[in-house]
């Protein structure tokens, strides 16, 4: 027999496309802050607004300050140089991608007051282009990078720096410092997993189940009192006021609930070369291991076969393992077919090994309706119901035979799919 392992994984990158919304759309706008409107703002705060609808965004688009807190923008589009990448005023840092980053001073203490914080946090907030689903998963990641000025800026390290959803704009207009909002976050960084690196840009990703309707997201760092602060010092020296100053790049969030593949675990016979092997639908692109790049290929010999599914800003990976066995059965019919009309696995028909009698296949569709029956073994369907190709789908099959010589009916039912 053949058996086909499969093995799937989650990998990331930032893949910008552009269309219509799917399920595996970045569902952030503006994702890398690359879109802005102006850059002659009188100064380079992230702007702070009570009404997101009908903002007008002077700096960066789509983004705003949520609590006041004056968040910051970097484009190399501003004059004034303690704006720009990658050199600025609280260090320098090479954007993650394209030329632009957002900056948060996320916490402050002033060690001359114990368990003083010393300043306000600061966050930022975006709407999402759709809401969210209840029950659906989705795949969350950004990047932050510690800021390398550690005379003033970047002299403690912090861990869960993370994301609090809302099904409503969150806004708040704070006068008194220090002050961070009560909200709890609904994804973080792992704790202890401090992000420390100032040359590099940490990865902070991971699965979130949705509520339901949620469609604002707020990005920073969320605690109830100083207490629950995890921290670390990184300064080269003590310091009398120790501040969090962090870089943010490339944030995503995609529905991953319908990433599917139409391969599974399975045993089938050693005579089933050429096997159809199937990525997930409504990928951007395929990049498989053999060089293809279609959905779908034919493995012809045993062994490992991989293809990653392209995304807006995430990658799957199916890894497929086969080997052989020897067959137990006279018949083995496939879990797929391409009547594409390219010579390759366009009709849907057993592989016989040992002579059979009394052969008759039958299948049906989905509803349960038959939409095809044969008593002979080199008649295969065509994919054609009637006069009408047959739709991408499930199918199935009851096939009955005796082998030659033998009282004994065989019964073989199973699914396949046509993919065209």
């Amino acid at each position: 027999m053949t058996t086909v392992y499969r093995y799937l994984t989650i990998i990331t990158t930032l893949l910008l496309t552009s269309g219509n919304i799917s399920a595996q759309l970045n569902l952030v706008p503006n994702p890398d802050f690359e879109a802005f409107n102006g850059c002659d703002s009188p100064n380079f705060n992230i702007p702070f607004t009570t009404h997101y609808e009908s903002f007008n965004f002077p700096t960066v688009d789509k983004w705003v300050d949520p609590f006041r807190t004056s968040p910051n923008y970097f484009n190399p589009c501003f004059n004034d140089k303690r704006l720009k990448t990658p050199s600025n005023l609280f260090g320098y840092q090479v954007p993650h991608s394209g030329v632009a980053y957002a900056g948060l001073g996320i916490f402050f203490i002033d060690t001359t007051v114990s368990g003083k914080i010393a300043g306000n946090s600061e966050y930022i907030e975006t709407k999402l282009l759709k809401r969210m689903e209840a029950g659906h998963e989705y795949y969350i990641s950004f990047y932050a990078c510690l800021a390398d000025n550690d005379f003033t800026y970047s002299t403690m390290a912090l861990d869960e720096i993370g994301i609090a959803f809302s099904d409503t704009f969150v806004t708040y207009m704070n006068t008194t410092t220090p002050w961070w909002p009560k909200m709890k976050a609904d994804f973080t960084n792992t704790r202890d997993r401090f992000i420390s690196d100032t040359t590099n840009w940490t990865k902070v990703e991971g699965i979130y189940t949705a509520r339901g309707d949620e469609q604002y997201m707020v990005l920073g760092y969320f605690y109830e009192d100083f207490e629950s602060v995890n921290f670390r010092f990184v300064a080269r020296s003590e310091k009398q006021y120790y501040m969090s100053y962090y870089y943010i790049d490339d944030v995503c969030i995609t529905d991953i609930t319908d990433i599917k593949t139409t391969m599974s675990d399975t045993v089938i016979c050693e005579y089933a070369f050429p096997l159809p092997l199937m990525a997930p639908e409504n990928a951007a692109g395929y990049i498989w291991n053999t060089g293809d790049s279609s959905r779908s290929i034919q493995a012809d010999t045993p062994g490992t076969y991989w293809v990653t599914s392209l995304y807006d800003c995430a990658r799957t990976v199916d890894s497929f393992y086969i080997s052989t066995e020897s067959c137990k059965e006279c018949i083995w019919l496939p879990t797929a077919f391409t009547p594409n009309k390219d010579g390759l696995n366009d009709l849907y028909r057993p592989k016989i090994i040992c002579p059979v009698e009394n052969y008759l296949l039958r299948i049906y569709n989905r509803w349960g309706n038959m939409i095809f029956e044969s008593n002979n073994p080199q008649t295969g369907w065509n994919g054609n119901v009637e006069k009408w190709f047959g739709d991408n789908s499930t199918y199935y099959y009851y096939l009955t035979y005796n082998g030659v010589g033998s009282s004994e009916t065989r019964q073989l039912k199973g699914s396949f799919i046509l993919i065209r």
